[in-house]
């Protein structure tokens, strides 16, 4: 059970992340913006899911060397290097062809939201590797805390309150709650 509670802090401080800016969109904004802002958190969505595999190789892998007494730590820069390569690619096809990807998967009427595609990926790639970062802690018993996910959610809420005004606001709120959940899982890394 002690095992057990970090990684289910883990996983739901990751599946808040992704999701509570939804349901503040849905608050702040018209049905249609909010709408198009669920497309743009869809989009960022494809950033982190494409990552997810890197993560379950990486935790047996760290777990086991962690519990046979071997280094850890080049199985978690590694996790970290090849995240941020699938991420700078998907980055890149969205910052070159936002609105060719938005019409392909979601039609015309959607292109509107082509302009914070790219703000969005890059909110969630932070996320993506917050969650290798949380993942490589509870591999080598560096778990979070249920003050560490508290935090983490009221940073985002507010930040999600403060930048309201506008989805380009929403989508750099989001960026910046990303950063703060990867420093966040980093400094969770260094504690004894």
């Amino acid at each position: 059970y002690n095992y057990s509670s970090p990684i289910v802090l883990t996983l739901i401080l990751i599946m808040v992340v992704q999701s509570i800016d939804i349901l503040f969109a849905k608050w702040f904004f018209s049905a249609f913006d909010a709408g198009q802002y669920a497309v743009a958190n869809l989009m960022g969505k494809i950033v982190f899911f494409g990552t997810l595999g890197v993560s379950k190789a990486m935790f047996p892998l760290s777990s086991e060397n962690y519990e046979s007494g071997k280094k850890t730590s080049k199985i978690f820069y590694r996790s970290l290097m090849l995240v941020t390569i699938i991420c700078f690619v998907a980055l890149t096809f969205y910052f070159w062809f936002p609105n060719l990807i938005i019409s392909l998967l979601f039609g015309e009427d959607y292109l509107e939201v082509s302009k914070i595609i790219f703000n969005m990926g890059i909110a969630f790639t932070f996320v993506a590797l917050a969650n290798i970062g949380l993942f490589y802690g509870v591999s080598i018993n560096k778990g979070l805390k249920i003050w560490h996910v508290l935090v983490f959610f009221l940073i985002q809420v507010s930040l999600l309150w403060f930048f309201r005004h506008s989805l380009e606001g929403f989508s750099r709120a989001m960026i910046i709650s990303g950063i703060v959940m990867f420093l966040g899982s980093l400094l969770v890394l260094r504690k004894k």
